[in-house]
């Protein structure tokens, strides 16, 4: 009867992470190695009613949504020297989903990520840094589903900065 509707968004996330990291030289230079595996499984209900002041006139949309994303990643990081380490790392992310309500559908995505950072800190409380890499955006599978959109949008990325630690506690 008018433009006034009430939305319901119910959600249960589980998720597990484990890494392991390793200590050992490259090149004569200090390395650390991180290894890792993360998983992730949403539960969601969403739904958008029909109201008219606030009482409950019919549904709009009623969707019942799972996704389950996977993702491997390593990452090194290699003290050269006092003032300067490089970062280099690798990711490949999965995602998985199916919509058995209004925008009912299945579909799936992988990417693979990498990314790199060089870190230089000439000063004891600033670092310079540049960084680049992909990585993506995921959209809301309901629009991958209704022919919105991709699952997974790559994003390539990179900047240029400084961090700085001029005061104890301030960043």
């Amino acid at each position: 009867h008018g433009d006034q509707e009430a939305q319901n968004d119910l959600r249960t996330i589980y998720g597990a992470n484990a890494s392991y990291t390793s200590y050992a030289g490259l090149f004569g230079a200090n390395a650390e190695t991180i290894f890792g595996v993360q998983t992730r499984y949403d539960d969601i209900h969403v739904q958008r009613l029909f109201t008219e002041k606030r009482v409950f006139l019919a549904t709009d949309v009623d969707d019942r949504v799972k996704e389950w994303s996977a993702g491997a990643y390593a990452q090194m990081t290699n003290y050269w020297n006092e003032w300067f380490r490089s970062v280099i790392g690798v990711r490949e992310d999965y995602y998985n989903g199916q919509d058995s309500g209004s925008h009912a559908g299945n579909g799936n995505a992988n990417l693979f990520e990498p990314k790199g950072s060089l870190i230089f800190t000439p000063l004891e409380k600033y670092e310079f840094y540049i960084s680049a890499g992909r990585g993506f955006h995921s959209n809301d599978f309901r629009s991958v589903t209704s022919g919105g959109g991709d699952f997974l949008t790559p994003i390539k990325g990179a900047e240029v900065g400084v961090r700085a630690n001029p005061i104890e506690g301030l960043s």
